[in-house]
C-alpha cells in the first residue's frame, strides 16, 4: 500500500512540475564552439528526464552483468577461487588415483587460479613425485620453506627426499632443522633420534630422547630402554678408547634403567675383571643372575679362572646357580657344568626338571650326553632317544628383533636385517617374545635401501582417508570438465 501511496504521489509532483513549466514559457539557446542549439524550456526538462532514465538503465544491465559473468563485477575473485577449487579437488582426487600426468596439470591449473597458498605446492610436490621427477618435488619443498607457516611441511619434504636419496647428513641437517622449527611435533622427535642413532651419534640422541620426554612423545618404559641402550653403546665406545672408569659409569647408569639387561651386567664384569677385581665382577654377575640368568653372564663367569679343574668350577657355578635356582637357564648351565665334571647323576636331575616345564632341546641334549658316559647295552639307543627329542625340541634362546622377528645370537644396537635400533629381546624363536609391543622395540629402523621415511605420503591422513577408492576413478573424465 505504501508502495503505491509513493507512486501516486510521485506521479502527481510530475505532473504539476510539468504543468508548472508549461505555465512559464521561454527559450533555451546554447552557443558553443560553432554550434548553436535552441529549445524550450519544456523539451530540455524532458531531454534531462530521458538521459537519467537511460543513466539508470546502464546501471542496472552493468550490475546484471557483474552477477552472470566472471569476468567483470566484484563476484570475478570468488568464481575464481571456486573454479580452482575444483581443480584442487581434481587433483587430489588424480593423486589418489595414481594418474601423474593428471594430477600435474590440475595441480598446476588450480595453482593459476588460487591465492598463493601451501597446500598447491604440497599437490606438485607429490603429483611430480608420483612422476618420478625427484627434482620438480624437491623444488616445490624448498618454495614452502619460503612460507613460515608451511616451512615444517617443506622441511619434511625435502628430508623424505634425502633419506631415499641416500643422503644421510643432508638428512640429519634438515631434521635438527625441523625439530628447531617445532619442538613439540612427535614426528620431528623420532626421526632425529632415528637418524641419530643410525649415525651412532648415542650423546646427542640422548638429548633428544630428553626433549622426547618432556615433550611425552615416548612412553616412559621406551624412554627407560632407549636410555639403557644408548648408555651401553657409549660404554663400548668408552671401553674402545680405553676410557675404563667413565665406561663402568655408563653400564651402572644403564643398569639403573634395565636391570635386567644381561648385555651390560657382561660388559660391566669384563671391565671389572680386566681391571683385576675379580670380587666386584662376581658380585655384578650375582646382581645380574639373581634378576635374570643368561647365557652371557655363564660366559664372562666361566672366564674367571680359565685354568681351574672341573669339579671346582661346578662348585663356582652352584654358588651362582642358587642366586636363581628355579629358572631354567641357572639349572641347565649347571647341569652342563656338572656334566663336565663327571657327576651325572646332578646333571640328569636337573635336565630332567627342567623338561618337566618345558620341552627346551638343550635338555634332551645333556641327557644324551649323560646317557653315552655312562654306557650300557642301552645306552646308544637311549641316547638316540633323547637326540630325537632334542631335534623336535624348543631351540635355544635367541635376541630377536620384534620389528622382523630376525635372530641374533648377540645383542646389537640395530637388526642386521631391518635395521631397528633397540628392538631385540631376549626369547625363544617362534614363541612370544617377552617384551614384545608398546614400549619394545619400536624400531626407528630407517632403511636407506627402500627410501624409509622417504615413502610416506605427505598429505595429511584425514585428507587421504576422504579419498575416494583408485578403482573408481576414471583420470580422463577429470580433463574433461
Amino acid at each position: 500500500m505504501r508502495r503505491v501511496t509513493l507512486l501516486l504521489l510521485l506521479v502527481l509532483a510530475l505532473g504539476a512540475g510539468m504543468s508548472w513549466i508549461a505555465d512559464r514559457p521561454g527559450a533555451v539557446v546554447i552557443d558553443w564552439q560553432g554550434w548553436r542549439i535552441e529549445a524550450s524550456i519544456a523539451a530540455l526538462v524532458v531531454l534531462l528526464v530521458v538521459l537519467l532514465l537511460a543513466g539508470i538503465m546502464l546501471q542496472w544491465i552493468w550490475a546484471l552483468l557483474a552477477r552472470k559473468l566472471p569476468f567483470v563485477g566484484a563476484d570475478r575473485h570468488l568464481n575464481r577461487q571456486r573454479r580452482g577449487l575444483v581443480a584442487l579437488n581434481q587433483a587430489v582426487i588424480a593423486l589418489a588415483a595414481g594418474d601423474a600426468g593428471a594430477a600435474q596439470r590440475l595441480s598446476a591449473r588450480a595453482r593459476r587460479l588460487l591465492p598463493p597458498q601451501p597446500v598447491t605446492h604440497v599437490l606438485a610436490a607429490q603429483a611430480a613425485r608420483l612422476a618420478g621427477d625427484e627434482a620438480a618435488a624437491e623444488a616445490e619443498y624448498r618454495a614452502l620453506l619460503e612460507d613460515p607457516a608451511a616451512a615444517f611441511l617443506g622441511l619434511r619434504g625435502l628430508l623424505a627426499n634425502a633419506m631415499k636419496a641416500g643422503r644421510r647428513r643432508e638428512a640429519l641437517r634438515l631434521a635438527r632443522q625441523a625439530c628447531d622449527t617445532d619442538p613439540q611435533s612427535p614426528w620431528a622427535i623420532r626421526t632425529l633420534f632415528g637418524l641419530q642413532v643410525r649415525e651412532a651419534l648415542w650423546q646427542e640422541a640422548e638429548e633428544t630422547l630428553l626433549q622426547a620426554r618432556r615433550g611425552k612423545v615416548f612412553e616412559a618404559d621406551e624412554i627407560k630402554r632407549h636410555k639403557c641402550a644408548l648408555g651401553f653403546c657409549r660404554a663400548r665406545e668408552e671401553a674402545l678408547a680405553g676410557n675404563t672408569g667413565e665406561a663402568e659409569k655408563l653400564l651402572k647408569a644403564a643398569l639403573r634403567q634395565r636391570r635386567d639387561f644381561a648385555p651390560a651386567t657382561a660388559q660391566l664384569a669384563r671391565l671389572q675383571l680386566a681391571a683385576g677385581d675379580e670380587k666386584k665382577a662376581a658380585r655384578s654377575i650375582g646382581r645380574g643372575w639373581a634378576i635374570a640368568p643368561h647365557p652371557e653372564l655363564a660366559e664372562v663367569f666361566e672366564q674367571f679362572d680359565p685354568m681351574e679343574r672341573a669339579s671346582e668350577r661346578y662348585r663356582r657355578f652352584s654358588r651362582l646357580a642358587k642366586r636363581n635356582s628355579d629358572s631354567s637357564e641357572s639349572r641347565l648351565t649347571l647341569a652342563e657344568k656338572a656334566l663336565a665334571a663327571d657327576h651325572y647323576r646332578e646333571a640328569e636331575t636337573l635336565a630332567q626338571a627342567v623338561l618337566e616345564t618345558g620341552s627346551p632341546a638343550r635338555g634332551f641334549r645333556i641327557l644324551a650326553a649323560v646317557a653315552r658316559a655312562r654306557g650300557g647295552e642301552d645306552a646308544e639307543e637311549t641316547a638316540r632317544e633323547f637326540d630325537a627329542g632334542a631335534r623336535g625340541g624348543q631351540p635355544a634362546p635367541r635376541w630377536i628383533c620384534a620389528q622382523c622377528g630376525t635372530g641374533h645370537d648377540r645383542w646389537t644396537s640395530h637388526c642386521d636385517n631391518c635395521q631397528a635400533f633397540d628392538s631385540l629381546n631376549w626369547g625363544v624363536p617362534g614363541v612370544s617374545v617377552p617384551g614384545d609391543g608398546p614400549g619394545y622395540g619400536q624400531g626407528y629402523g630407517l632403511d636407506w635401501r627402500a627410501g624409509g621415511e622417504a615413502n610416506v605420503a605427505l598429505l595429511p591422513d584425514s585428507l587421504a582417508g576422504t579419498l575416494p577408492p583408485p578403482p573408481d576413478i576414471d583420470p580422463g573424465v577429470l580433463d574433461k570438465k
